[in-house]
């Protein structure tokens, strides 16, 4: 924010014309933060989580390669509801990525009790199970 700041006062003193560079970073300005804003509201809210938050927050970590976050968070999921299919699909998937084929067994298992339909896709994702 700073750097933004010194840039507007630096256009202002000098009247070089800087101004479309930080008129191009005003919104990301913004988007920083409506971050930082986002950032305090989940980490307020986080009582208030529903299981779908927690998967998305799940497959979140899984993208960034926090994998213990991840199988945290798909247990979050899960705790809230033991039915949702597609969090123990994904952990399933997390647990084979990482070589522990007993437990994504047992998350295959709660899958297909869940959706029987689903036999095709943990087939194709996870072939040895």
């Amino acid at each position: 924010m700073d750097a933004f700041n010194d840039l507007k006062r630096a256009d202002r003193e000098s009247g070089e014309g800087s101004e479309a560079l930080y008129t191009l970073l005003s919104p990301m300005r913004r988007n920083v933060q409506l971050a930082r804003r986002t950032r305090i509201r989940l980490a307020a809210d986080i009582k208030e989580r529903t299981q779908y938050d927690w998967f998305s927050v799940a497959r979140i970590y899984e993208t960034k390669g926090q994998d213990d976050q991840a199988m945290k968070a798909f247990e979050e999921s899960i705790k809230l509801d033991p039915n949702y299919a597609k969090a123990w699909f994904y952990k399933a998937k997390l647990h084979y990525k990482l070589g522990q084929k007993d437990q994504a067994k047992e998350c295959v298992n709660r899958v297909l009790e869940l959706k029987p339909e689903w036999e095709k896709y943990v087939k194709k994702y996870l072939p040895d199970i």
